[in-house]
């Protein structure tokens, strides 16, 4: 699981054990959905094409986008991966030198 800044310890582990316990199961996009903060929102679809799409804002104001993904839980994971990595962005940015 991703670290959540201010979160428990504990409440991070317990996490962490749910999302394996979920993709060991093989539900793979219920443990995608379980990895994305309770304050982000996020917006995912299939297209005609068999190609799965996905949003992800973050609380911050980070967000992306993916396409043209196989599955939803990789879209999933590529939308939250690219919003976690324009937050780094603009926090490595603002902070002064």
């Amino acid at each position: 699981a991703l670290p959540i800044s201010g979160a428990d310890p504990a409440m991070q582990q317990v996490a962490r054990q749910w999302i394996a316990l979920l993709a060991d199961s093989g539900a793979f996009e219920s443990a995608a959905v379980a990895m994305i903060p309770r304050s982000a929102i996020y917006t995912c679809g299939r297209l005609a094409g068999c190609e799965f799409v996905a949003e992800v804002k973050l609380q911050d104001g980070s967000g992306a986008h993916s396409r043209a993904a196989q599955s939803l839980s990789m879209a999933l994971l590529a939308a939250l991966m690219r919003a976690l990595a324009a937050q780094l962005t603009a926090t490595r940015v603002s902070e002064p030198h």
